[in-house]
């Protein structure tokens, strides 16, 4: 049975498995495994809030999850759904700016979770971890905005 926010440890072969990691050295899967919690969260549990200040990322092992902001007329709109291997919330580690949407558990979701306050020490010890990490948020960071470019030029394309 689920509850929210029940954590638990990553073993080091459960973290290699998730895509992110794979091409990580073991050595640095190991480190960060003590590092990394699995958290376990029933449908609708709020993971993230819009606006929050919180400098942590969450990888999907199961479920799914929604991103949705708020509008100006106090409606919530979903962004988009996600689902196993991939993750959110990377925005927050990179600039510890405030939350720009929040994220709900769809359904029954286990997370692995990566808390900026825990990793900044390892990161100093191992900057290739950090390095690595931070390669990798800005490859998916620079995949969606080639998206969004890509849905923008068609819009203006459609308006010509």
């Amino acid at each position: 049975m689920y509850h929210s926010f029940d954590k638990e440890v990553i073993t080091p072969q459960s973290l290699a498995r998730i895509p992110f990691f794979q091409n990580l050295k073991m050595e640095y899967i190991e480190l960060l495994s003590e590092k990394i919690n699995l958290c376990k969260l029933k449908e609708g549990t709020l993971i993230i809030s819009e606006g929050d200040t919180t400098q942590k990322m969450y990888f999907i092992i199961s479920g799914m999850v929604n991103v949705y902001r708020r509008t100006y007329k106090g409606k919530d709109e979903t962004i988009c759904t996600l689902s196993a291997p991939t993750y959110f919330g990377e925005m927050s580690i990179i600039d510890g700016g405030p939350r720009s949407a929040s994220v709900a558990a769809k359904t029954d979701v286990v997370l692995a979770e990566l808390k900026w306050e825990d990793m900044r020490y390892l990161f100093d010890d191992k900057p290739e971890i950090m390095s690595y990490i931070f390669k990798n948020i800005a490859s998916t960071l620079s995949l969606r905005l080639r998206r969004l470019n890509g849905l923008y030029s068609h819009q203006t394309h459609d308006l010509a």
